[in-house]
């Protein structure tokens, strides 16, 4: 079959080395985002999905600003796809589009759906505590993540693990499923099985602020966020000597009758609600990551914590 492959990030770019690597299929043209601003210096860089095209020597790579473009419709009818294929896009699909392939667009969606239907489905997995997870391939249609399904595969979740490793074990997952999957569509025996709109739930974009740590929650969520936005916003807090970020810590039953306490060796414990959050790795504004005892030994007027 002739493929379009949609998608940006590094968890896309995964299953697009998958479908070259483990696939006869041809890879006819990647749709993926814009480049955009990175770094310190806001240059303009690829997302890593275009990337690894290149690498590939794809020579059809689109990154239209909106994917209602015509001009983007009338490319994919003039390369005569057979099926499209989305991972991590970013954004909605309009039926112009999904329309176009011969067998549509299947998409690889990182929860059991319907459960966690959105953007951010790993993050929230972690954030809610749910003890297991998984991957689906779909069909799509026009509505967010709502299409048929193909196929279901689901995994627990460790009460330690954190996004990226809770994603890397997903995205090996979901370049299984996703091999699969085409193997059943080229040949005739893809289901399509209706999702149970009554066990829907959503997931939603997060930003800095739904990782700010507030001590007057109970420890066990403080730390689910540390895990769940290690990569992207990362909990932060407003310290005594200014914010930081808390990219590593542990929830424990201890109380205390004061705000934070040093721990000698280890980082600090903050006191919340419930227990309280052993931070044990930090960074501060403008310096790279350490660990949290480090970081209290490094402050100035701090001699004398042990």
């Amino acid at each position: 079959m002739r493929l379009v492959f949609a998608g940006a990030p590094g968890i896309a770019a995964e299953h697009l080395e998958a479908l070259a690597r483990r696939t006869r299929h041809e890879i006819a043209a990647v749709l993926t985002q814009p480049d955009a601003p990175k770094g310190r210096g806001q240059k303009l860089g690829p997302p890593p999905a275009k990337i690894k095209a290149q690498a590939m020597g794809i020579k059809e790579i689109f990154q239209p600003a909106n994917a209602k473009d015509p001009a983007l419709r009338q490319a994919l009818r003039d390369l005569g796809v057979d099926l499209g294929v989305v991972v991590a896009y970013g954004k909605i699909l309009p039926p112009e589009l999904l329309s176009i392939p011969i067998y549509g667009f299947i998409n690889v969606h990182f929860s059991l759906l319907p459960k966690l239907r959105g953007p951010s489905p790993v993050e929230t997995a972690i954030l809610e505590g749910l003890d297991a997870t998984g991957v689906t391939t779909f069909h799509l249609n026009e509505r967010l993540d709502a299409g048929d399904l193909v196929l279901q595969r689901g995994v627990p979740v460790s009460p330690a693990e954190a996004a990226p490793e809770l994603k890397s074990r997903l995205s090996a997952l979901g370049q299984d499923l996703l091999v699969e999957t085409l193997g059943l569509i080229e040949s005739g025996r893809a289901p399509r099985i209706p999702q149970v709109e009554s066990e829907a739930t959503r997931s939603r974009l997060f930003g800095k602020e739904d990782a700010r740590l507030d001590p007057s929650r109970g420890a066990r969520h403080l730390e689910r966020q540390v895990r769940a936005f290690r990569e992207w916003p990362k909990a932060w807090m407003d310290f005594e000597w200014g914010r930081i970020q808390v990219l590593q810590a542990r929830a424990v039953q201890q109380r205390l009758n004061e705000p934070w306490r040093p721990v000698p060796g280890q980082g600090f414990l903050l006191s919340c609600s419930e227990g309280s959050l052993l931070v044990e790795k930090v960074q501060p504004a403008s310096r790279g990551p350490m660990g949290a005892w480090d970081f209290l030994q490094g402050l100035q007027g701090a001699k004398g914590l042990s």
